[in-house]
């Protein structure tokens, strides 16, 4: 069987197109799901001290988490799913959250078993004290991480199929797993672009606005707004990357669902 056709350049140009007549909708539903939980737990979850101080920011932690998987699942379905509404796109994504969730921790805990049995492998071919320096222990962890990826570009459309298709977690990763045979590598190309880009924009915006906040905080007083400034335009690059990236996956899933319905 051939391979469903896919083409990255056509998946960018649609994504822009659409994020041109609908950011309007879609920022917000990104920045208020995706950006704004960050936000609370950074600012008002308490800081552990020790174990016993970790179930608040553990649970703040998930919540946020939960927050920004129905995120991904609303932007999902504002791209899919033509004439929909932002309330019935926040609807569909809280009926399928279970779902999605359920897939999350499949893959989670499939990718974990791989990546600890590398790290035993890793550390029985080295020696366990080699395993353990800095230079080992580094490359174990690069290693790890691209393996991540490579994980992530045969699962990264789970989230367009579980808005589009009435299908359990099991069946879903299933499914992103058909669908991407034949593109690994450049849904590997693109994941680590999209890493790498995310990394390198949500970094310099934070860092140029971190400074300008930190004079003017200085210079006024005012350090606890400035540090709610710094936080807030953090979590809106990381609401406009997560939306980018949710459309040119859903982008991404309208072609090869449509290859293999031909």
């Amino acid at each position: 069987m051939t391979a469903p056709r896919l083409s990255i350049s056509d998946a960018t140009a649609w994504t822009q197109a659409f994020l041109e007549r609908e950011w309007r909708l879609t920022l917000p539903v990104a920045f208020a799901l995706m950006g704004l939980p960050a936000i609370i737990v950074e600012l008002f979850a308490p800081v552990a001290h020790g174990p016993q101080d970790l179930a608040i920011p553990l649970l703040s932690g998930m919540l946020a988490a939960i927050a920004t998987i129905a995120g991904a699942l609303a932007v999902s379905a504002l791209a899919l799913r033509p004439a929909i509404s932002v309330a019935e796109a926040l609807a569909l994504a809280f009926r399928r959250l279970l779902v999605m969730i359920g897939a999350t921790l499949i893959a989670g805990v499939g990718g974990g078993i791989v990546l600890a049995l590398l790290a035993v492998i890793v550390t029985l071919a080295s020696g366990a004290e080699q395993a353990m320096q800095p230079g080992h222990a580094g490359l174990l962890v690069s290693v790890m991480m691209l393996l991540m990826v490579a994980i992530a570009a045969r699962l990264c459309m789970i989230t367009p199929i579980v808005v589009v298709e009435p299908i359990g977690p099991m069946r879903a990763l299933v499914r992103s797993w058909m669908l991407s045979r034949g593109h690994f590598w450049r849904l590997f190309a693109l994941l680590m672009m999209v890493v790498m880009t995310s990394l390198i924009v949500s970094v310099a915006a934070q860092s140029v606005t971190g400074v300008i906040v930190w004079l003017i905080g200085r210079a006024t007083g005012f350090d606890t707004l400035m540090r709610t400034i710094v936080a807030v335009v953090g979590a809106l690059v990381n609401a406009v990357v997560s939306m980018l990236f949710a459309v040119l996956i859903a982008a991404i899933y309208r072609q090869l669902a449509a290859s293999r319905a031909t």
